[in-house]
């Protein structure tokens, strides 16, 4: 399954980031079948795809968060907004 999400976000993303070891062969394999190896970005852990985000992402640019970064992290200021 991760394998095939790997192969339609390499479809319709600029970029797929994938975190840590769990499930990174499916995606690199779901990557390099559909011709876009250079699309996926492996990191190690959730801080360095956070910092990766912060670095990379410009206004105007969508992000999607799959699996559970989303429940840790949409309410928490400075991931991707300013703290108020």
């Amino acid at each position: 399954m991760n394998r095939a999400l790997s192969k339609e976000a390499a479809a319709v993303c600029d970029t797929t980031l994938v975190v840590s070891d769990t499930n990174r062969a499916a995606f690199e394999a779901g990557h390099r079948e559909a011709g876009k190896e250079a699309q996926l970005v492996a990191v190690p852990n959730r801080t360095e795809a956070f910092r990766w985000l912060r670095e990379t992402v410009k206004d105007g640019d969508a992000v999607i968060l799959e699996n559970d970064l989303p429940d840790l992290y949409e309410k928490s200021a400075g991931v991707f907004w300013k703290a108020s």
